[in-house]
């Protein structure tokens, strides 16, 4: 009885459309009450020890120091790396846009922090583009998942934490699965932009001789690789602390953090007092989101 009522309540529930984290804490929640001898309080101290937890720890400093990037000019800056890259290509805009995110991915280890900072820069230069708004949006979207699977990854520490897996082993297995998606990304992008002429405009522009188109590229690679270096020694610094036992991922969460909002107030100038009190509203939503 206890049972069909847990899942009676947790679909109307859902139903209703109430938070999925919500429905199902609540229709445990009624069914503990009224089918068990438990004492409710039992459930604050599991909600308590589950988040009681240094590891864990490194989820909101991760969060945080992602949405720092994303207005102090970082995100920005690893977008005009990247299409300095790949900008040539038949949907440059769309490539730029999975290599952004495997980027940033790298440095926020949340998909939603990679999908807010990426797309809110790139869904209105698509658009612009002449891209389709339900394409870029789907392209944005499915692209910032990456975010979660390169490390450092949230969901990876989370997991780690949880059942005692080494999180430095969890990093390292993700590198691969992590860029053969966004491999993928890129390939279907190519074919999509293709397949409904969109780009080719960005290409044709590029039609010149290929010795000064080279010369013309590896200028333009080294000029924004020297703009954006300080925001790409960003995972060198978090990735190479971890991997080499210099610190525990919350450590590296913590530097990331203090990397990330020196190099935005006083590399890059675009964070301010005002800016940094915006951000850390901004995570303290985001966290609550994460949370449920």
């Amino acid at each position: 009885m206890g049972t069909a009522v847990l899942f009676v309540v947790l679909f109307a529930m859902l139903f209703l459309g109430v938070p999925v984290g919500f429905a199902i804490g609540g229709a445990t929640m009624v069914a503990m009450y009224f089918f068990t001898n438990m004492n409710m309080v039992t459930v604050a101290q599991f909600c308590y020890s589950g988040i009681n937890s240094f590891t864990v720890m490194a989820i909101p400093f991760f969060l945080l120091a992602g949405v720092i990037m994303s207005t102090g000019g970082i995100a920005a800056k690893i977008v005009d790396f990247a299409y300095s890259l790949i900008g040539f290509v038949t949907g440059a805009l769309g490539a730029v846009t999975v290599v952004a995110c495997m980027f940033f991915g790298a440095l926020s280890g949340s998909g939603m922090a990679t999908t807010s900072a990426i797309g809110s820069m790139m869904i209105p230069e698509m658009k612009k583009k002449s891209y389709d708004v339900p394409y870029s949006t789907t392209l944005v979207c499915f692209a910032g998942t990456i975010g979660i699977i390169i490390p450092p990854s949230l969901g990876y520490v989370l997991y780690g934490s949880t059942t005692g897996t080494s999180i430095s082993d969890l990093f390292l297995a993700g590198i691969f699965p992590g860029i053969t998606i966004g491999l993928f990304l890129l390939a279907m992008n190519y074919y999509m932009c293709r397949k409904l002429s969109i780009g080719e405009k960005e290409q044709r522009d590029k039609e010149i001789a290929l010795k000064d188109f080279m010369k013309e590229r590896a200028k333009s690679v080294v000029v924004s690789f020297k703009t954006s270096f300080w925001a790409l020694l960003s995972p060198v610094i978090i990735l190479g602390g971890i991997y080499s036992g210099v610190f525990t991922p919350t450590e590296a969460a913590c530097v990331s953090v203090v990397y990330s909002l020196v190099v935005s107030m006083f590399v890059y100038k675009e964070l301010d007092a005002k800016g940094l009190y915006k951000t850390f509203v901004e995570t303290a939503i985001l966290n609550g989101i994460t949370s449920f």
